[in-house]
């Protein structure tokens, strides 16, 4: 019954809901391992399910063909995800190695960032609390995640009324995402490729760059 439910998908409709998914992992995969439920994921459970998501994605992504048990070995199995996470991008030394904010990447003001994203957020319903997200607004989770948000409200909505959400997330691709995130993905390789994080970052970066080609196209043909 699954299976004949999911053949009733349009397959474009597949695509966004996979897209969403991979925003959701991709998000997902920067928050500090507290736990062992966060380590197994950030050691193996996002590649399986990025490897899940990417057959319904419109667009290929090279990256991901190189996933699947890279982190089944025992050394990444006995790393401390915590102290790895922490040394890359906690302010152990003032600042961190690695950056998570777009503030650190970009040659606008902080405020001017935090102002727009935070327009952003607030037009499509997400009221952003510092206390509750314990995150500043240009985080890569955060931003992710509301990637997230607007490709499952999209995937749901009817086709004549997905420009909304084509040119929302087109918009927010162009003005943040896409413009700091394949730096930081290219940082994070060079500097950690042997880490669980470093040997996602091009599959993050490529996802990124794909996603942006792929929605100026959408938008260009509204």
């Amino acid at each position: 019954m699954n299976g004949e439910q999911n053949l009733a998908v349009p397959q474009h409709k597949r695509g966004t809901a996979a897209r969403s998914e991979v925003y959701k992992i991709l998000s997902s995969i920067f928050t500090y391992p507290k736990d062992e439920d966060q380590k197994d994921f950030v050691r193996y459970g996002a590649e399986l399910a990025l490897l899940n998501a990417a057959a319904q994605l419109p667009f290929g992504v090279p990256a991901m063909g190189s996933l699947g048990g890279v982190h089944l070995t025992p050394a990444a199995d006995a790393e401390d995800l915590q102290v790895t996470y922490s040394t890359l991008f906690d302010n152990c030394a003032g600042r961190p190695v690695i950056s998570l904010h777009e503030k650190d990447y970009s040659k606008n003001e902080t405020k001017q960032i935090w102002e727009d994203l935070i327009r952003f957020y607030e037009h499509f319903g997400v009221v952003y609390n510092l206390k509750d997200c314990k995150e500043w607004p240009d985080h890569i989770g955060i931003q992710l995640e509301f990637l997230h948000y607007l490709t499952f409200l999209e995937a749901g909505t009817p086709d004549d009324e997905i420009h909304v959400y084509v040119a929302a997330e087109s918009d927010f691709l162009e003005r943040h995402v896409a413009e700091w995130i394949p730096k930081f993905s290219e940082k994070l390789h060079s500097m950690a490729e042997d880490s669980p994080y470093g040997s996602l970052a091009q599959v993050l970066k490529q996802f990124v760059e794909e996603e942006r080609t792929f929605n100026r196209q959408r938008r260009t043909v509204q």
